[in-house]
């Protein structure tokens, strides 16, 4: 399923800086710009889209950066599997999802 938009903290806003993939699998890199909010704070709103979209969360880690998996099926009835992992830059946070089937 795909997923819907992602509502961010009041204070951040995502922007994508790459893309690149093919028909089984996709890189794309991207940055969150915030004032306040923590970076499980931008996390928990990109997982509520996925559980949104009913995706299943596979696996999560914490710490200076942060992963969070998921599986879901695609239009084709794959079984994809998804990483979103976030870290602190200086003065932004820096997101890379990788999808694969």
């Amino acid at each position: 399923m795909r997923v819907g938009p992602i509502h961010y903290p009041d204070d951040a806003r995502g922007t994508s800086i790459s893309g690149v993939g093919d028909a089984d699998h996709w890189d794309e890199e991207w940055q969150v710009a915030t004032v306040k909010s923590a970076p499980q704070e931008v996390m928990n709103a990109i997982e509520q889209a996925l559980l949104a979209a009913q995706w299943q969360k596979a696996a999560s880690t914490s710490g200076d950066t942060l992963r969070s998996t998921w599986r879901f099926k695609g239009d084709d009835g794959a079984v994809w599997t998804a990483s979103y992992v976030l870290t602190k830059g200086s003065d932004r946070l820096i997101g890379r999802t990788i999808l694969q089937n």
